[in-house]
């Protein structure tokens, strides 16, 4: 009997049953011989993948990932847009240990995803000359660049632009907004499709 037939069967079992786990499946042969595991509906079997993000079911700890987003080693998706970690103190474009930290994650999940291509947007609040808030935001920018090729990321794989102070997620009039100004967003660009 051909391997479909056997999943058919099985879950259709399970349904009768009234079962409320997931029937577990034995490891079926793949073309080559070799034993892989499988998916039945989007419900997982034993060494599955279900959410299909290159982390096996019985190590993601987020086993519910949206398709085609970059996750950490644990599984869970990385964050796009403002990073958190990622924090400049006024006139400083140098990344501190948490910004690093917040970064090996993104550079452990491009090396893992070889296709992607990332966007990295540098911003700052609005102390300073507009000319150089600009400076300083490619400075930053820069600084995260350095970091990622330092891991082992190739270059054109990402896209580095510096805004400056034109583009605020916050009202620069407090201390808390201008610290959310000044941040780092990334963007997947291609490659997660």
């Amino acid at each position: 009997m051909k391997t479909g037939n056997w999943i058919v069967i099985i879950f259709g079992f399970a349904l009768l049953a009234g079962c409320a786990t997931t029937p577990s499946l034995p490891s079926l042969p793949s073309a080559d011989g070799s034993a892989s595991s499988s998916t039945l509906g989007g419900l997982s079997t034993a060494g599955s993948d279900a959410d299909q993000d290159s982390i096996g079911d019985s190590q993601d700890a987020c086993a519910d990932t949206a398709p085609n987003v970059m996750v950490d080693l644990r599984g869970c998706e990385l964050a796009t847009g403002a990073i958190p970690g990622i924090r400049f103190k006024p006139a400083v474009s140098d990344l501190d240990a948490g910004g690093q930290q917040a970064l090996d994650a993104y550079v452990e999940a491009m090396l893992r995803y070889p296709e992607v291509v990332l966007n990295v947007e540098a911003h700052t609040d609005n102390r300073g000359t507009a000319a150089a808030n600009l400076e300083l935001s490619k400075e930053r920018v820069l600084s995260v660049v350095r970091y990622m090729l330092s891991g082992g990321v190739s270059p054109d794989r990402i896209k580095p632009f510096g805004y400056g102070e034109s583009r605020p997620r916050a009202a620069n009039a407090t201390s808390e907004g201008r610290e959310e100004n000044r941040r780092i967003e990334i963007k997947v660009l291609e490659g997660l499709t």
